[in-house]
C-alpha cells in the first residue's frame, strides 16, 4: 500500500499529537489516523464517539464512520471537491452571489444542530478548555452540543444532496458541552478570510463575511480570547495555530512556474526592501519553497 499523503502533528501537546495518512492500493484510498506517542492513543480512541454523536444531531452533514484496526483510525477518502476549494472558485469566477449562497447553506446546515442554551459559559469542560468569558458576553446563544469547532471550509466536502449537502470527515476536536454557534462559524470564516488572500488575492474582510450569514462581529472579542484558549489547549502556550488552509481539488491550485509568473509581475511583491503583505503571505504558505519560486522569478523578469 503506498503513501499518497502524510501529516504529523507532533508539534501539538503529547496527548493530541496524531499522524494522518492516505493510502492507496489498486486505486483505492482511504485515510489512517493513528497516535504519534502512546499518550495519544486515548485521543484516536475517541473518534468513535464522536462520530455517533455527531451523526445524530447534524443532519444536513454525511459523517464518515471510523473503522478501528489495531489502535489505528480508518475512514473512507472521499473524493469530493472540499467546500474551500468550491468557495475559492466562485471568488475566482466573479460569482458574489453563489458565493454569498454557499456560506449561508453552509451556516443553516451547521444552524439546524444548534439549540438555545443558557449558562454555556459556566461549564467546568468549557472554562477549562476556552477560558472564563466576560460577564457582558455571558447571554443564552444558539449552542452546538455536541460541538464540532474545527469545520473548518477545508474540513468539508460537497456531498451533492439536496436534503444532506455537504460530508464531514475530521472531526477529532467535537466536544460534549455546549459552545456557541456563531463562535463554529466565526472561526471557519476567520480561517477562510486569509485562505482567500493567499490563493485568490482577494481582500475580503471577516466583517464582510459574517454580516453575510448574520454572525454578530460585535462578539469578535470574545470569540478571539476562546480561540486563543484553545489553541493553548491543543498546542501549549505561546503557540498559535493561524496559517492558511491548503486547497484540495480541481481549482484553485497554481504550480510554481506559474506563482512565481505572477509573483514577477506584481507591483506588491518587491525584491528589495520591506516585504509587504502580500510577499510575506507567500513566505508563510511557501516556507522552504520560496527560494525556487524567487529563483524562476528572476529568470522571467531577466527573459523579458
Amino acid at each position: 500500500m503506498d503513501v499518497v499523503r502524510a501529516k504529523f502533528n507532533n508539534y501539538r501537546r503529547p496527548h493530541f499529537q496524531t499522524a494522518t495518512m492516505v493510502l492507496e492500493r489498486d486505486n483505492r484510498r482511504r485515510v489512517v489516523k493513528r497516535g504519534v506517542l502512546p499518550e495519544s492513543s486515548g485521543h484516536i480512541e475517541s473518534l468513535g464517539g464522536k462520530y455517533k454523536a455527531l451523526d445524530i444531531t447534524y443532519r444536513r452533514f454525511s459523517v464518515i464512520p471510523p473503522i478501528f484496526v489495531r489502535g489505528e483510525a480508518h475512514f473512507e477518502f472521499d473524493r469530493n471537491v472540499s467546500l474551500l476549494a468550491h468557495l475559492c472558485s466562485l471568488v475566482r469566477a466573479g460569482d458574489q452571489e453563489g458565493f454569498e449562497l454557499e456560506l449561508m447553506k453552509f451556516a443553516g446546515s451547521v444552524g439546524e444542530a444548534a439549540e438555545t442554551r443558557n449558562n454555556w459559559w459556566r461549564s467546568e469542560a468549557f472554562v477549562r478548555i476556552f477560558g472564563q468569558v466576560d460577564a457582558k458576553s455571558a447571554r443564552p446563544m444558539l449552542c452546538l452540543d455536541p460541538a464540532n469547532v474545527d469545520l473548518v471550509f477545508s474540513n468539508v466536502h460537497l456531498h451533492h444532496d439536496e436534503h444532506v449537502p455537504y460530508t464531514m470527515f475530521d472531526y477529532e476536536w467535537t466536544f460534549d458541552f455546549p459552545v456557541p454557534l456563531e463562535y463554529v462559524i466565526w472561526r471557519a470564516l476567520n480561517r477562510f478570510t486569509a485562505t482567500l488572500r493567499a490563493t485568490t488575492h482577494q481582500r475580503w474582510t471577516i466583517e464582510r463575511l459574517c454580516r453575510t450569514v448574520g454572525v454578530d462581529i460585535a462578539n469578535q472579542p470574545m470569540f478571539e480570547a476562546m480561540e486563543k484558549k484553545f489553541q493553548e489547549y491543543v498546542y501549549g502556550e505561546g503557540f498559535f495555530h493561524g496559517t492558511p488552509d491548503g486547497v484540495h481539488g480541481p481549482a484553485p491550485i497554481v504550480d510554481f512556474e506559474q506563482l512565481a509568473s505572477w509573483v514577477a509581475s506584481s507591483r506588491e511583491a518587491p525584491m528589495r526592501g520591506k516585504p509587504r503583505v502580500r510577499y510575506r503571505l507567500l513566505r508563510r504558505v511557501l516556507g522552504p519553497a520560496l527560494p525556487l519560486v524567487l529563483k524562476i522569478k528572476r529568470k522571467l523578469t531577466k527573459s523579458r
